[in-house]
């Protein structure tokens, strides 16, 4: 320690050894804001030496824990090597390790070092005056690989940073350059540069650029010279002022002026506005605009724990966000909220919209959502004219008007080829957690059929944990239940494949019961599927053929991984198997081997509802019989049928196109002959057999045995042709071998053709 006066300097050295000078918890007390600052001191001062053993200092910002030396040079510089602990509460009390090397000459030049381990070597170096306030100064920060966790899988990681703060107090410039990189994305580049005085900062230049090449071993990098960049992510260039004030524990930082002109993406952007930071919990913004090109974006309002934002966007060059797209959209979007979720309103409307063979002439959106109840709101879409390849929508109309009872939705789409017009109403349980929906309405026309529904069809569904509130949170397991309810739907289809149309009429049943956990598969489910009065109908020419299903019934059940499915079709319904099929199909581990097991069986089924879904018989009719077992995988399926028949009577113009499978001789030789023919068979059997081809499983193979007594075939009116017949048709890669004879009065056809193509 050193004493002086003008007329003479004198050093004296002394010693004081401070064993128990201990500031015993001083404690500063700002009562008004309930802050307080603990000091704790042991030290001892030896040869000019003060060394500090321990000093502690605790408040509510931040907890010190130092130890070091302060040397007292004759020069009558002081210098100082520090050691210190620092843990910030608002950091989760994160504990940094620091040392602190600086030098104070006789002239007030302050040099120091200060470097930490903790933030990955990181080093802040500088020159500073403390007598002159206008006097240069230098300071320098480096670090290289800065990690950051910001949360628990995301990590900031910032390599080599370089800052540099240089200037006089007044008038000082501010420099940063760094590669950032956040986890899972790639590194960008980062060029900020600021100058500044007293009352402002002005932000001169921002640049990002992302980096092109990533290097993945351990080197020194030049970033002047070894990093190439793509064009720039972000370029921002222009002026910020920036106002700093702190008065009774109130922070503010205003931002009076913001005029930042940029390119993003190689576009050009400008930014205008202001905003003001007010005691680091809410921000208010005058006013913000964005350019883009000539499109603008423009926000105002308060954001904090209470929050008022309105925005509009005004885009007449739409081009310029994206390629291609073309036409206008005005809208405006507020929120505005006293709690965690926002209350929305908004109005979008857009005009002669086109993009990539999709045009829209006009749409309309409004919207008023209240996030914080679970159901309330409103919603409305409004779009006419829709183009898109080689379909058109005329008109789409979808409107939701809910609150936390009752809810209401409605779907209207018109166009050339499909009408969708349905009305659903809603009542949701809020103890319960259940919702049950109502159609009121349901009318759907395709240009293969129609589906209607009565208002008595109902659509539920079940939140078993009761708890409305588990909307909002996300990674809770819960079980969900939709059950479903469509009764005496009247349906009609249309066989586009044939020219004249079918016709199907029916009354629907609905049952379903889905049950499932978040973030799972489908465990449990059931559906009863009930048709009754099915008609079919069909006209050829000037007559009628009708066919009559009283009564059908599939019910399928999802029990944890399996499927199981049971089928019944009966004509007449109270009869106990005539007419009727009935049989079952189950899939074992559905979501994985997907092993199948089935069994139908018909009785004395009809054979003339072929005259509905083919177009190369006139008339079909006769009954038939079979059993039907399927086995094998989805993928790899197996089948095997027995089928047996009776009195089937076909009609047809082109009977003779089929001599063509048993003699290939006359393919393209009679297919002029347009005449009717018929063909009858009193009794038979086919048995069919369908396998996957072992050495390619993607490949299919089949086997049909056919066999009957007694075959007619009338040709022309007076002529006739008995036969018996028994052939084998089997096929493997697109290729057909057929196997068998046919037996006439006077001689015996024998066939043996393999390899040909039908």
């Amino acid at each position: 320690m050193h004493f002086f006066s003008n007329k003479a300097k004198k050093n004296i050295p002394f010693n004081i050894n401070l064993k128990f000078l201990k500031c015993n918890r001083i404690k500063f007390i700002d009562y008004k804001n309930n802050n307080v600052f603990q000091i704790e001191l042991k030290a001892k001062i030896n040869n000019s030496i003060l060394k500090i053993k321990n000093l502690k200092i605790d408040s509510s910002f931040f907890k010190i824990k130092s130890y070091g030396k302060v040397f007292v040079h004759n020069d009558h510089s002081i210098s100082c090597f520090i050691n210190t602990k620092i843990a910030i509460p608002r950091l989760y009390n994160r504990m940094i390790n620091f040392s602190f090397k600086s030098n104070l000459n006789a002239y007030n030049k302050l040099t120091f070092k200060l470097k930490s381990k903790d933030l990955n070597k990181i080093k802040i170096n500088g020159i500073v005056l403390l007598n002159n306030l206008d006097y240069p100064f230098f300071i320098k920060l480096n670090s290289k690989n800065l990690f950051w966790p910001i949360k628990k899988n995301c990590t900031l990681k910032l390599d080599n940073l370089h800052g540099v703060l240089k200037g006089k107090i007044n008038n000082y410039f501010l420099s940063l350059k760094n590669i950032l990189t956040l986890q899972g994305l790639p590194s960008i580049f980062i060029d900020f540069k600021a100058q500044g005085n007293f009352k402002n900062i002005f932000l001169k230049k921002i640049k990002f650029f992302p980096i092109k090449k990533t290097k993945l071993y351990k080197k020194i990098i030049n970033l002047e010279d070894n990093i190439k960049y793509n064009e720039y992510i972000l370029k921002l260039i222009g002026k910020i002022n920036i106002a700093g004030k702190f008065d009774h524990n109130i922070y503010n930082l205003d931002i009076p002026r913001i005029n930042l002109n940029g390119n993003i993406m190689q576009k050009q952007f400008s930014i205008l506005g202001s905003l003001y930071y007010k005691n680091f919990n809410c921000i208010e913004i005058p006013r913000i605009n964005l350019f883009l090109g000539s499109n603008k974006l423009q926000l105002k309002g308060l954001l904090g724990k209470n929050y008022n934002i309105y925005s509009s966007f005004y885009a007449d060059d739409l081009n310029y966000f994206f390629p291609d797209l073309n036409g206008k959209i005005k809208a405006k979007v507020n929120l505005y909220s006293h709690n965690l979720f926002p209350i929305i309103t908004s109005k979008v409307l857009a005009k002669n919209l086109e993009w990539n063979n999709i045009y829209l002439k006009n749409v309309k959106i409004f919207t008023k959502m209240n996030i914080n109840n679970t159901f309330l709101g409103k919603i409305l879409i409004d779009a006419q004219k829709i183009h898109f390849n080689n379909f058109c929508i005329n008109a789409l109309h979808v409107q939701t008007d809910s609150n936390n009872y009752k809810q209401n939705f409605s779907f209207l789409l018109k166009s050339h080829k499909l009408y969708i017009n349905f009305i659903i109403n809603g009542i949701f349980n809020k103890k319960t957690g259940n919702w049950y929906g109502f159609f009121k309405k349901m009318d759907i026309r395709t240009f293969w059929g129609q589906v209607n529904a009565n208002k008595d069809s109902l659509i539920s569904y079940c939140d078993s944990n009761h708890n409305i509130s588990n909307f909002y949170k996300k990674n809770i397991k819960k079980i969900h239940i939709i059950s479903s309810f469509l009764y005496n739907t009247k349906m009609s289809l249309f066989n586009t494949l044939n020219v004249s149309p079918l016709s199907f009429k029916s009354e629907l049943s609905i049952n379903s019961k889905l049950k499932w956990t978040s973030g799972k598969k489908i465990s449990d489910g059931k559906i009863i599927l009930i048709g009754k009065n099915i008609k079919l109908e069909k006209k050829i020419n000037k007559k009628t053929l009708i066919e009559n299903i009283e009564y059908s019934k599939i019910l399928i059940n999802l029990i944890d991984n399996n499927f199981k499915s049971q089928w019944m079709v009966k004509k007449i319904r109270n009869s106990s198997q005539k007419k009727s099929l009935i049989g079952y199909l189950n899939i074992m581990d559905f979501y994985n081997k997907k092993n199948m097991k089935g069994k139908f069986t018909m009785y004395d089924f009809p054979f003339s509802f072929l005259n509905f879904f083919t177009t190369n018989f006139k008339e079909v009719n006769g009954i038939f019989q079979s059993q039907i077992k399927i086995f094998g995988t989805l993928y790899q399926p197996k089948v095997s049928a027995d089928v047996s028949f009776q009195n089937i009577f076909i009609r047809s113009d082109n009977i003779l196109k089929y001599i063509t499978l048993f003699v290939p001789y006359f393919v393209g030789k009679i297919d002029s002959f347009k005449i009717n023919q018929e063909i009858i068979m009193k009794k038979g059997n086919i048995l069919f057999t369908l396998n996957p081809f072992l050495k390619n499983p993607i490949n299919t193979e089949w086997n049909l045995t056919f066999n009957s007594k007694k075959i007619s075939v009338l040709i022309f009116p007076k002529i006739k042709v008995k036969f018996s017949s028994q052939l084998n048709l089997h096929y493997l890669l697109e290729k057909y071998d057929l196997i068998g004879y046919i037996k006439f009065a006077l001689f015996y056809f024998k066939i043996n053709e393999k390899n040909f193509v039908f």
